[in-house]
């Protein structure tokens, strides 16, 4: 049998497939309340973890250019 040769039990596995008939509707999900307290949860989170890491980032841009200053420019060479 070649592939262009369908039994009818090969045939009815397929669906048939036309132009303009696909509906969306039957691939929508519920969305619940636990989801959004959950996506909000880890938004706030992460906002929160940012504004750390960004203010963690300035202080120790600051740390360095304070050692630079005070102990010449020769002290990043000494690593």
């Amino acid at each position: 049998m070649s592939e262009t040769q369908l039994t009818p039990s090969q045939e009815n596995k397929t669906p048939s497939v036309s132009p303009g008939t696909y509906s969306p509707s039957w691939q929508y999900q519920k969305l619940y309340m636990k989801d959004t307290i959950g996506a909000i949860f880890l938004g706030v989170f992460a906002v929160i973890f940012l504004v750390g890491w960004i203010r963690t980032e300035g202080r120790y841009r600051k740390l360095l250019t304070q050692r630079e200053i005070t102990s010449g420019n020769d002290s990043l060479d000494s690593r």
